[in-house]
């Protein structure tokens, strides 16, 4: 049985505190393991370069010398406008963004590695390539099994009101590199090299706090000699854990939440980066939301004590909220509707399969059946994530936000102020959560 109750994910969470190093996965292992064994406790690995070796963009993107095909990206992907960060300015805590077409960033890159990276030159990074959405048709790669229960990309790519998405390519030369940050929503992320090497700097949760400045504000850069200036950093000396780890080519890293990092391009480098979250750490993620909410609050109290506000400083937070963080309560809500409705009908009709079989005295040949349109058992056909324990456990996950929200004093004031339906919907949806476990006779 997969442990779904909060202080138990908690609990497997705190075990991990003391990691040393990224351990390496070479071989393959079964989805439940890899579960409880990284994915719940929240805790970094390495899958090896045999999990990349069939990709299609391994076979196309680099040339036998393992650096990247530059006339192929060119050619193939040319007239795509992409995102370019300048490794060499900041702004704003973050590298400014212009937009360029693959073709010129192509014959950019090729320039500055013939004149052996040279300093007079700016160094600019392909980032936040949306390249699916771009090219659909193309199958540069193929989601890890290990990272298929992806709630994100499955909410937004059901969404019609806006096209976005959570999956993307980045390419840098060597030297680009990304700043100090956590990744958006507080989600868990993975990033494959498709060539060249990464280094990353990790910093397990909590450990953020000591690379603050006095005004709160994150570092930029974790190797800034600013660092040893306690009138700046006055935490810095309490820092006690800092993880470095080198990704090889074809190499695939699993970040998990909330674990600040920065990563450097060693050299020319191509990766496939996606963000996700699930049920084993959508709190970290509601809980980042409500912190967000909190410090919107404090920033604008000022506002609210001029009465400058009037009669709708709920929405007004919200809004703020969304603007900050890229989400706010109600979306949150649906969010977790999207998510849950469809795995409640799949597990009543998971429930009526294994029913039948009962019946039919099927029982042991459970394992070997063929999902049906429609009817979708636990098979070895069916993705792992599917199964009814993954199934039941994000059903538990859901219930457990949804109760949340319900006991969240500053939702219950929007709802009231926007004379909105979310708390009664939240209700009528815990309900329907219950209504399906008892039908299901299923143990939660």
């Amino acid at each position: 049985m997969i442990p779904y109750k909060d202080e138990e994910i908690v609990q497997l969470r705190n075990n991990n505190t003391e990691l040393k190093q990224i351990p390496k996965i070479e071989e393959k292992q079964t989805y439940h393991d890899f579960f409880l064994n990284y994915l719940l406790p929240n805790y970094p690995c390495i899958l090896s370069s045999d999990f990349t070796k069939h990709w299609q963009s391994r076979k196309e993107w680099c040339l036998s010398d393992g650096s990247p095909n530059f006339e192929f990206l060119q050619v193939r992907f040319g007239n795509a406008c992409v995102p370019v960060a300048n490794c060499k300015e900041e702004k704003y805590g973050s590298h400014p963004k212009s937009e360029m077409t693959i073709h010129n960033f192509m014959s950019y890159w090729e320039k500055y590695k013939q004149r052996g990276y040279h300093e007079d030159m700016d160094c600019l990074y392909l980032k936040d390539f949306h390249f699916n959405r771009e090219f659909p048709d193309y199958k540069a790669y193929e989601t890890p099994e290990y990272f298929t229960s992806d709630w994100m990309n499955e909410y937004w790519d059901k969404r019609n009101e806006i096209c976005d998405d959570y999956r993307f390519v980045y390419m840098g030369p060597k030297g680009s590199w990304t700043p100090f940050h956590a990744d958006v929503f507080r989600s868990f992320s993975w990033s494959a090299n498709v060539c060249g090497k990464k280094k990353w700097i990790f910093f397990p949760p909590g450990e953020e706090e000591c690379l603050k400045d006095v005004h709160g504000q994150l570092v930029f850069d974790v190797n800034s000699e600013d660092l040893n200036n306690p009138k700046k950093y006055p935490k810095f000396t309490e820092l006690k854990h800092r993880i470095e780890v080198t990704q090889l080519p074809g190499e695939i890293i699993f970040v998990p939440s909330g674990w600040h990092h920065q990563v450097f391009n060693l050299e020319d480098t191509i990766s496939i980066n996606h963000n996700w979250l699930n049920g084993c750490n959508v709190d970290i993620s509601w809980n980042y939301l409500k912190q967000g909410l909190t410090e919107v609050e404090q920033e604008i109290q000022d506002v609210k004590d001029a009465k400058m506000v009037d009669g709708d400083w709920y929405q007004h937070c919200q809004m703020m909220l969304k603007a900050d963080k890229g989400i706010n309560f109600p979306e949150f809500f649906d969010f977790m509707r999207t998510i849950v409705l469809p795995r409640i009908e799949i597990l009543k009709q998971q429930t009526k399969s294994i029913d039948r079989v009962e019946n039919e005295h099927e029982t042991s040949h459970m394992d070997t059946r063929l999902s049906t349109k429609g009817d979708i058992t636990q098979t070895f056909t069916t993705p792992h994530w599917l199964n009814k324990d993954c199934i039941q456990f994000d059903i538990n996950r859901v219930k457990y936000i949804l109760e949340d929200m319900l006991k969240n004093e500053e939702f219950a004031n929007y709802n009231e102020e926007v004379n909105g339906q979310h708390i009664k919907q939240i209700e009528e949806l815990i309900g329907t959560i219950n209504q399906s476990i008892e039908c299901c006779d299923v143990d939660m």
